[in-house]
């Protein structure tokens, strides 16, 4: 991730630095919390409908096979949410956005990082 952040440009790259040391150190006890509803608008305003049903099918095939034509994209986007929350899979899921969508992952870069307990 520290790559992909130092690629985009984005702001803070010692914090995922540190992350990366301790992530070095043993397993995590506990997945990271990250705000999401950042999360919630940074996939609402980087997707559109067709891209946020592309990355979920390639990236997330679980949830996919979840999502049914008569959900809106806001009740996608929150099954999308809940289900990298529960696999600790966000940061796939902000890696995938930022490739997707650079610039918009730019513009919440400074809000995605996570929240200390």
């Amino acid at each position: 991730m520290r790559r992909l952040l130092r690629v985009l440009g984005a702001p803070h790259p010692e914090a995922v630095a540190d992350l990366d040391q301790r992530s070095m150190i043993g397993p995590r006890t506990s997945a990271p919390r990250y705000n999401t509803s950042v999360i919630r608008r940074l996939l609402t305003e980087a997707l559109s409908e067709e891209e946020l049903t592309a990355l979920v099918y390639d990236r997330f095939p679980a949830v996919f096979d979840q999502l049914s034509s008569r959900l809106s994209k806001g009740q996608r986007v929150q099954r999308l949410i809940e289900y990298v929350q529960r696999n600790n899979a966000v940061e796939d899921l902000l890696d995938s956005v930022a490739q997707a969508n650079p610039r918009q992952y730019r513009r919440f870069a400074d809000q995605l990082r996570p929240i200390e307990r």
